[in-house]
C-alpha cells in the first residue's frame, strides 16, 4: 500500500501520516553540495552590475515566483482548466511535450507526492507519465539554462566528489532519487526520467538525465543509517 504523505506548502515540510519528519529530495540532494551564499554573491553581482543588492534579491525572487506560477498553470492544465494553456509560452510548450503521451492513451499525474517508509524522504515530481510497462518522471525547467559544468571546478561532497556541482547534475541527481522510491514504493518500473527545458520563446528541450543510480544508492545507504540513529 502506498504511503499517505502529509505536506505543510507554507513551511514546505513533508511528514508521514504518523507525523514522522521526513527530509524533502531537493534538501537531501543539497547536502552533498556546497550551500548557496545568496548575501556574498548577491553583494559581488550588484558590485560589478553597479546596482543595488536588494534589485539583485527582488530578480531572483521574481524567477522563482514566475517559475513556481508556470508549474501551477501547467498542473491546473493537465486537471482540466485549459484556460490557462496561453497564458504562458512555457505552459504551452509544456503541453506540446506532453500531447503524444496523451494520444497515445497514457495516464498523465501531475505534481505526484511520493515518499519512502523506510528512508523518510518526500518528495514532488512534476509529471508522472504512466502506461501499462512502467513510468516516465518529468521535471519542468523554466529559466537559465542547465549548465553540465561547473566554471570555477566546484564538485559535490563525498561520496559524490566526482560530480561537477551544476544544474544538470543536481536535477539529474534529485529524478535518480525519485526513481529510487517511486520503484521501491510504487513497484513500477521507471522506464525514464527527462528534464524539461520550457523555453518562453518558444519550444522545449527534453533532456535525459544523467543516470546517478549507483550515486543514489550511496545517498540513501546514508540517509538509512541516520533514520535507524534517529
Amino acid at each position: 500500500m502506498t504511503m499517505k504523505i502529509n505536506f505543510d506548502e507554507r513551511a514546505h515540510r513533508y511528514t508521514t501520516e504518523e507525523g514522522k519528519q521526513m527530509v524533502s529530495v531537493t534538501q537531501l540532494i543539497g547536502k552533498y553540495f556546497k550551500p548557496f551564499d545568496k548575501e556574498c554573491i548577491s553583494k559581488m553581482l550588484a558590485a560589478k552590475r553597479r546596482v543595488s543588492q536588494q534589485s539583485i534579491l527582488d530578480d531572483w525572487k521574481g524567477s522563482a515566483d514566475y517559475g513556481t506560477e508556470i508549474h501551477r498553470m501547467i498542473e491546473e492544465v493537465l486537471l482540466g482548466l485549459p484556460e490557462h494553456m496561453h497564458k504562458f509560452n512555457e505552459v504551452a510548450r509544456a503541453m506540446q511535450f506532453i500531447k503524444p503521451y496523451v494520444e497515445a492513451g497514457y495516464s498523465i499525474k501531475p505534481e505526484l507526492k511520493i515518499g519512502s517508509r523506510r528512508w523518510l524522504i518526500a518528495g514532488t515530481i512534476d509529471v508522472v507519465i504512466e502506461s501499462e510497462e512502467g513510468v516516465w518522471l518529468v521535471d519542468w525547467k523554466t529559466g537559465k539554462p542547465i549548465t553540465s559544468t561547473n566554471d570555477y571546478g566546484q564538485r559535490g561532497y563525498e561520496p559524490i566528489e566526482h560530480i561537477h556541482d551544476c544544474k544538470l547534475a543536481k536535477y539529474s541527481l534529485q529524478l535518480a532519487l525519485y526513481k529510487k522510491i517511486y520503484e521501491e514504493e510504487y513497484g513500477k518500473k521507471v522506464l525514464g526520467t527527462y528534464i524539461v527545458k520550457l523555453n518562453p520563446e518558444g519550444g522545449f528541450e527534453s533532456i535525459p538525465a544523467t543516470d546517478y543510480s549507483k550515486e543514489v544508492e550511496a545517498i540513501v545507504h546514508r540517509r538509512l543509517i541516520e533514520v535507524h540513529k534517529g
